[in-house]
């Protein structure tokens, strides 16, 4: 499985109500509309192992088959608007790595 993982920084907390909401009911419906897309998970992090806060708010990962459907689905009209979607987020929230399945 190829996969894209996104990871979300804390929101300001005057904005994280809105940020959530508009994040539950546009974004994701949005990712899931990509075409070969084939796992959608969305997850709030709630704390560090070690006690400590989680040293992100939020991760994404949308998973495909392989590499050549992520490129496919991610040029595709579908994926080239979640990429534009992500503009009504706040300001250096996101960071994303991409990954291969090993096992």
């Amino acid at each position: 499985m190829y996969k894209l993982f996104v990871f979300y920084n804390d929101p300001p907390e005057a904005e994280k109500a809105a940020f959530e909401e508009y994040y539950r009911n546009t974004h994701l419906p949005l990712c899931r509309k990509i075409p070969g897309i084939v796992r959608v998970e969305a997850d709030r992090f709630t704390g560090a192992i070690s006690g400590g806060p989680a040293p992100y708010y939020m991760i994404t990962v949308l998973g495909f088959n392989s590499k050549e459907e992520y490129d496919a689905g991610m040029s595709s009209p579908e994926g080239r608007a979640v990429a534009r979607d992500t503009r009504n987020f706040p300001k250096g929230i996101m960071s994303m790595a991409l990954a291969e399945s090993v096992e």
